[in-house]
């Protein structure tokens, strides 16, 4: 079944970190931390004395629908589509088969679940393989219905991870250099990239 949720071992791996994108990375030692911690059992609270009832506001906020969640470990990569393509008006088995068949994934049963948010038009796509998750994030293109549309991918960062900007980064900073000097209470700075050309540095970190 491959639809929404579909699994499958994968066997390559990419060895070496600083060739694979930051978000990659920052998946990577994200799971490695949360192998390392161990694992405690929630103890349990007494209920407390209720307090007294909040007033009821006339206009309560409309919450929208929680999105089914996709494994914490896994890779991530969101995708925006162009051209006008409505994901609202296209079922997640045809839109994971079209993503898989633009980045050539032979398996019949790839590793790779499917969320699509409608409201804001972007699929999120999870997959537990590495080189599934380097290889999503190549393709530009997908068909829809005999459509070509076109797509832009960003990868999705773990929940406990932030990114920052640093500003008066001189061109004889290399990034090892960055990483090796730079510190951030309460966070482990993991990779970094220059903006272009210019003095700015971007960086993703892992809460401590």
């Amino acid at each position: 079944m491959m639809d929404t949720q579909t699994s499958q071992d994968a066997n390559t791996q990419v060895s070496d970190e600083h060739n694979a994108n930051p978000w990659i990375t920052v998946t990577k030692r994200a799971n490695k931390r949360r192998q390392l911690q161990p694992h405690t059992v929630p103890t349990q609270q007494l209920p407390s004395t209720p307090s007294e009832p909040a007033l009821r506001q006339s206009r309560p906020k409309t919450r929208l629908p929680r999105l089914p969640p996709l494994p914490a470990e896994d890779y991530k990569l969101a995708i925006r589509p162009h051209d006008g393509l409505n994901l609202s008006k296209v079922s997640p088995k045809t839109l994971l088969l079209a993503v898989v068949h633009a980045a050539n994934i032979r398996s019949e049963k790839p590793d790779i679940k499917l969320r699509v948010d409608e409201n804001q038009n972007v699929p999120t796509i999870s997959t537990s393989s590495e080189h599934i998750a380097m290889t999503l994030g190549q393709i530009t293109k997908i068909t829809v219905h005999a459509a070509t549309y076109d797509i832009t991918s960003y990868g999705v960062a773990p929940d406990n991870s932030c990114k920052g900007v640093v500003n008066e980064i001189g061109h004889e900073i290399t990034p090892d250099d960055f990483l090796t000097e730079v510190e951030v209470p309460g966070y482990e700075v993991l990779t970094c990239r220059r903006l272009g050309c210019s003095h700015f540095v971007a960086s993703e970190s892992l809460s401590s």
